[in-house]
């Protein structure tokens, strides 16, 4: 059975994506350390305060949270629209997706063909960090309930090369 989105959010993932935040929006990650801090019942200028790696390590533990997925899921997913751009657009054009710079055009399919997923996974891991493909697949398997199998089976052959 493949991992959750979350369970594949490595430290080093993290740490990418809310360096993408400091840098590249910082209303996103004051918002990270507003919830997180909330979530941990303290004062987010505590955390504000920590040097930058500290913040990020912090960060990281508070995403293990049960209650933390909502917030996971909002900074993961404005991270992959807005930081990961070019690899959702080449997914969708590999996948034959009708889409605006990466962002759907269209319903989610019933089904994905096993021969699309295979040759999109195969231009993904061409291009991108292994993990970081593996985190997006589980992000997008996670749209829909139970995924889609093909999907499913190309992310745990990943797992299993690797």
């Amino acid at each position: 059975m493949s991992k959750s989105f979350k369970e594949t959010l490595t430290p080093e993932l993290a740490e990418k994506m809310l360096m993408f935040f400091r840098e590249e929006n910082r209303e996103g990650y004051r918002f990270a350390i507003k919830q997180m801090s909330q979530l941990a019942r303290v004062r987010d200028v505590f955390i504000s305060k920590k040097p930058v790696k500290e913040q990020i390590a912090w960060l990281y533990k508070q995403f293990q949270h049960p209650q933390a997925i909502m917030v996971l899921e909002h900074l993961c997913q404005v991270w992959l629209m807005e930081g990961q751009k070019d690899m959702l657009i080449t997914f969708c054009e590999e996948m034959g997706f009708a889409h605006q710079q990466g962002t759907l055009d269209q319903e989610l399919p019933e089904e994905l063909p096993a021969d699309k997923v295979a040759s999109a996974v195969e231009e993904l891991l061409a291009n991108y960090d292994q993990d970081l493909v593996v985190f997006y697949l589980e992000a997008f398997n996670a749209q829909r309930e139970n995924g889609w199998d093909t999907l499913t089976t190309a992310i745990e052959g990943i797992a299993i090369k690797a």
